[in-house]
């Protein structure tokens, strides 16, 4: 994080996570900052970041350890830029403009860094644009080999999918011969996921991605929501 250059994320719930259990909590201030105080030292420890609003995770920083009596500093989480293109007479968004992510030295990013039909983009009528950037991404960094969703379904009668997810994404890669952090997850609900026959029209999809830790072990999930056009544009087909 570069304060010259970097925009502070005011707002975000930061959470210390132990073997799956809250440890501590907070909330970044107006210059982006959190501390977190008043735990037992250890190893194994988890900073989560949460979205304003949604609560979403937007990423994670893992394996850390944190000695008595010390600071750990600089633990800092980037944020997928996104955003609305107005018009400062009017107030209204702008459609048809051109947006692409660069470098630092102004170089476009490669394509394969971002969600499929990001780099670059154009604005709708909305105004929008946003940026997803792949886990881990570099400029030799491949396309995922696997898109893969999981719809919850009305009859499941047991935990839902998102709460065995790094169950479920391995089993998923063992059975079909892929790592999952290779791989793009996409959780799925809609009326089929409720007992109500006037369940509401309304559908979410949660983007979930992996990594490894340094023993080989499979992380837990980062989160991202997406929408439909999202997914279509993953699969290069209209989702049904």
């Amino acid at each position: 994080y570069d304060p010259g250059s970097d925009p502070a994320e005011p707002g975000y719930t930061v959470e210390l996570m132990r073997d799956g259990v809250l440890v501590a909590t907070t909330v970044s201030g107006a210059d982006g900052a959190y501390e977190l105080r008043d735990f037992d030292p250890g190893s194994g420890y988890m900073v989560v970041f949460r979205e304003p609003g949604t609560c979403i995770s937007v990423g994670g920083i893992e394996n850390l350890t944190i000695a008595a009596d010390t600071q750990l500093t600089d633990q800092d989480q980037p944020i997928d830029p996104r955003g609305v293109f107005y018009s400062s007479v009017t107030g209204l968004p702008l459609s048809g403009i051109g947006v692409q992510l660069t470098t630092a030295g102004g170089s476009p990013l490669p394509a394969a860094c971002l969600l499929p039909g990001q780099q670059p983009q154009v604005t709708g009528a909305d105004g929008a644009y946003r940026f997803d950037i792949v886990d881990g991404a570099s400029s030799t960094r491949t396309p995922q080999s696997h898109l893969v969703v999981v719809r919850e379904l009305r009859e499941n009668t047991g935990p839902s999918a998102t709460e065995d997810a790094r169950y479920l994404v391995d089993r998923i890669g063992r059975d079909f011969g892929f790592d999952p952090t290779e791989a793009l997850f996409v959780f799925h609900w809609g009326r089929f996921s409720f007992e109500e026959t006037n369940a509401p029209r309304q559908e979410l999809f949660l983007r979930a991605t992996y990594r490894r830790s340094r023993s080989g072990s499979l992380s837990g999930p980062q989160w991202r929501v997406v929408r439909r056009e999202d997914l279509e544009a993953l699969t290069d087909r209209a989702f049904r």
